[in-house]
């Protein structure tokens, strides 16, 4: 209770036009070691309890374990284009991520989803800032979700035949809040060809920078991929807690994100 009482609640808005600002946040708050709390995307300009935001924008509840620290962060954040950042509580906040609405996906996307153990363990701001860091990848829309076993298996039931201990995979999935993330290429970026020589669309290539299933594997081959900074390696965790589920084929990007987006945010907002 007296940890809990101590905690600082921040509502920062981040300018989806400026990704390096969404780095930056990460990035301080991966420095911080900060907690991550709700996440949501304004599907049209908000001024709700002060807040200035624009469609599109991101808004994401930092939060912090003293005064002292929420001031540091403020001060840093404050000073970096496309961000702003306040104290708040977490009432005005469940009210303001109310607000927020559905989100319109890009037809050309690919889901990433950083899992709740990932989450847990504090890993989203590595994560992020390696996606913005990538100069290939646009995050378009973020959200946090708490799956009940329902959700899970109604989005997940196309992976039933492919993914090795299906339950097992549903109840890491509803251990806690994971984040979703709608994923395009940024303009002109250069995603390079696949084993028919030809270019990767987004749902391919993004596979490929989250690196293999297994992350033991990913932490060997690949350890600059997502995996391996999310995954928690283990004879028993490295596929059931591989830290990112991606969308597998380019059909089904565009799925994925509005079921997110779409089918859940309808459900917050009711």
């Amino acid at each position: 209770r007296y940890m809990l009482e101590r905690e600082v609640h921040m509502l920062c808005t981040v300018d989806r036009n400026i990704q390096k600002s969404l780095g930056s946040l990460s990035e301080y708050a991966l420095k911080e070691q900060l907690k991550w709390g709700s996440i949501v995307t304004a599907s049209n300009d908000m001024d709700e309890c002060g807040m200035n935001c624009k469609g599109g924008d991101f808004i994401i509840e930092i939060i912090a374990r003293s005064n002292k620290q929420a001031d540091n962060f403020i001060d840093n954040v404050q000073n970096v284009r496309g961000i702003t950042a306040t104290t708040s509580d977490p009432e005005t906040i469940k009210y303001i991520n109310k607000c927020a609405g559905v989100i319109d996906v890009e037809t050309d996307c690919t889901l990433c989803i950083i899992k709740p153990h990932a989450v847990t363990a504090n890993k989203q701001s590595a994560v992020i800032n390696e996606i913005i860091n990538s100069n290939k990848f646009d995050v378009h829309a973020i959200m946090s979700k708490h799956l009940h076993s329902d959700m899970a298996d109604e989005f997940f039931r196309v992976y039933r035949n492919l993914v090795p201990q299906y339950a097992s995979f549903l109840e890491q999935m509803c251990i806690g809040p994971c984040i979703a993330m709608c994923i395009t290429l940024k303009d002109g970026a250069s995603t390079g060809t696949n084993d028919m020589g030809e270019p990767m669309g987004v749902v391919e290539s993004f596979r490929e920078f989250v690196g293999p299933n297994n992350c033991e594997l990913a932490i060997m081959l690949r350890p600059n991929s997502l995996r391996a900074i999310a995954g928690n390696p283990g004879l028993k965790t490295n596929t059931l807690q591989n830290g990112i589920h991606c969308t597998d084929l380019p059909e089904d990007g565009f799925m994925e994100n509005s079921y997110f987006f779409n089918t859940l945010c309808s459900i917050r907002v009711k």
